[in-house]
């Protein structure tokens, strides 16, 4: 794919974010009182004792930078990266190339566990698979075929057969998330309606010092996706209104900015600075999220078929979720045009037609038809003018298919 469709992409995304995220309560990661819930009871943060020094690093246990551009698959890429760096920390591999082979599937728990309604994904069941059976490793999921790596989305065409599923998982099962080592890095506190997560520097600081990547979800105003950085940082844009976004926070540095933490991102090199950025602790003290963080552990042995079986099996007795096989699998046309509109076509079912109460199958497809074509030919006319496509034009636009949509 070319520079060129990639900024198509990425621009087109940004742009539908900020046009819709006034009423977009999560675009990845969801932030509900679900959520709330499992983080107030987590053990309550204890103060360390110990004298913190004042920078620390994980980026040289951290994978190379992916890209998510399009799909809301942030939770499920942050937490594969966290369990791919503990791995690679515990087993002393400091090597791009070794921890790469090493690598957790970034999009697996995102195809368990993705909302239908939301199309994001509560970060804390991925959590609670990871403590029973871990994450199976990339080349055997995605291997070179599917996205990331490759365009063909796994959700659609992923595993072959329940078999190939279960023996994906038994590989990577070796390797778990330790339940016991979640610490909240900061205490949510209540005013009024409101929740706020007050992070707590010195847990937070104390854990990546310890070894320890932090997963930090939350709500960002919309410029903090944008591409372009002035000297490599980013401001939060406000705490109770935004997009949900999940990260991973891999070092701080007292002198950095005033003090700031390094934020490893899922939107590619292109994004940032090399797909990192830096926040400022004063940014990032009040959240509409939260911050924790967690560790892994060798079990030495590989989780019995039956047993994880019984564990899918449970969790979507309690679900409304099915899971698909290859024979389910939709050929996708691999050419550029085809992955924008369908990338478009995502972001419209899952933030426009809400917004204008258009709930039914049939409808949201033909009022999201009508959107998608026009962006895209209004994006590639003003991109080959140099000029600009704006929110207020995106308005006008979307407005033209919602009144066309009713003379229908």
């Amino acid at each position: 794919m070319t520079n060129t469709i990639k900024k198509l992409k990425l621009s087109i995304t940004i742009l539908i974010l900020s046009f819709s995220y006034n009423t977009l309560s999560a675009q990845g990661v969801t932030i509900d009182e679900g959520s709330y819930k499992w983080i107030a009871e987590l053990p309550k943060p204890v103060k360390s004792r110990s004298i913190l020094p004042p920078s620390a690093s994980l980026e040289n246990y951290a994978p190379s930078v992916i890209d998510q551009t399009g799909t809301p698959m942030c939770a499920s890429f942050a937490l594969s990266t966290i369990h791919t760096m503990n791995y690679a920390r515990n087993n002393n591999i400091r090597n791009i190339e070794e921890i790469d082979k090493n690598r957790f599937s970034p999009s697996f728990l995102y195809y368990l566990f993705k909302d239908e309604n939301t199309k994001g994904m509560s970060p804390f069941e991925g959590i609670a698979f990871m403590s029973e059976f871990g994450l199976p490793f990339a080349n055997d999921v995605e291997s070179d075929i599917f996205f990331p790596f490759a365009e063909r989305r796994i959700e659609n065409c992923y595993p072959y057969n329940k078999n190939d599923l279960l023996n994906d998982i038994k590989k990577g099962s070796q390797y778990v998330l330790e339940l016991n080592s979640i610490k909240s890095c900061g205490e949510l506190k209540e005013f009024g309606k409101q929740k706020i997560f007050i992070v707590n520097h010195d847990i937070l600081k104390s854990e990546l010092s310890a070894g320890n990547p932090c997963l930090l979800g939350a709500s960002f105003g919309p410029d903090f996706f944008e591409k372009e950085q002035e000297f490599c940082y980013s401001e939060t844009e406000g705490k109770s209104v935004g997009i949900g976004h999940a990260m991973v926070i891999v070092a701080y540095d007292d002198d950095k900015y005033g003090g700031s933490y390094k934020i490893l991102n899922s939107y590619g090199k292109d994004w940032g600075c090399d797909g990192y950025t830096w926040i400022k602790y004063k940014d990032l003290t009040l959240l509409d999220g939260y911050i924790i963080s967690f560790n892994g552990k060798d079990t030495y042995k590989k989780s019995d078929k039956k047993e994880i079986d019984n564990f899918l099996n449970e969790i979507y007795a309690e679900s409304d979720r099915t899971l698909e096989f290859i024979d389910d699998c939709k050929e996708e046309l691999n050419n550029d045009s085809n992955d924008i509109y369908d990338q478009v076509m995502n972001l419209c079912k899952t933030v426009l037609a809400p917004k204008y109460d258009i709930q039914d199958k049939e409808d949201t497809d033909e009022f999201c038809e009508c959107f998608s074509i026009k962006l895209i030919a209004e994006y590639y006319v003003a991109t080959i003018f140099e000029e600009e496509t704006t929110e207020e034009r995106m308005n006008e636009l979307s407005h033209e298919c919602y009144i066309e949509f009713l003379s229908k």
